[in-house]
């Protein structure tokens, strides 16, 4: 954070790290939050400019997501937040379609005062692709009836086992295969 003074009033600039996955209505959500509360406890300052920035070394269970979640900061009361959407579609997913779709990745987005979720889901190879549609657009249906602030809910699909993280030792283990004269 940096500031300035004029006469009477401060000009901040202020810099805020946020996980390096977040969408960007998300990111701006959070930045336009922190200036409101800036704004709202401190008269004197007449202008912040909030930067937001990606943080590489933060991992989406950071405290900030912690701090912004509590009320007296949100933007909007009726907006949720990345981990409240999280805890909606996880419950969703694991009572209804547990045998049928494991989550792997959920992204919010702020749209013009809309909340946009895009879910990625695993299923079993084993399923017909319209049949995984199909299953895909009844559980978007219960995180619709969920919470009547999201607006939309993205399902994408992929067939396979679920991909937890990319893993850094088997790369690791196929670069030397491959400098050892191994193919893959």
């Amino acid at each position: 954070m940096r500031g300035r003074k004029a006469g009477t009033s401060l000009y901040l600039d202020v810099h805020i790290e946020v996980y390096s996955f977040l969408s960007v209505s998300a990111a701006h959500d959070i930045g336009e939050t922190i200036r409101h509360q800036i704004q709202k406890e401190h008269n004197q300052v007449a202008e912040d400019f909030i930067h937001i920035d990606p943080s590489y070394s933060m991992g989406p269970n950071l405290n900030l997501k912690r701090a912004l979640n509590n009320s007296d900061i949100r933007n909007s009361e009726a907006i949720p937040r990345q981990q409240s959407a999280e805890a909606i579609v996880s419950n969703i997913i694991s009572s209804h379609f547990s045998k049928k779709m494991s989550l792997e990745h959920l992204m919010l987005h702020y749209v013009q005062g809309r909340v946009l979720l895009q879910v990625q889901v695993s299923m079993s190879p084993e399923l017909l692709i319209r049949d995984a549609m199909e299953v895909a657009k009844q559980a978007e249906e219960e995180i619709l009836r969920a919470d009547a602030n999201i607006s939309q809910v993205s399902m994408q699909l992929r067939l396979g086992q679920q991909i937890k993280q990319l893993q850094l030792a088997s790369s690791k283990n196929v670069a030397s295969d491959v400098h050892a004269g191994g193919t893959h």
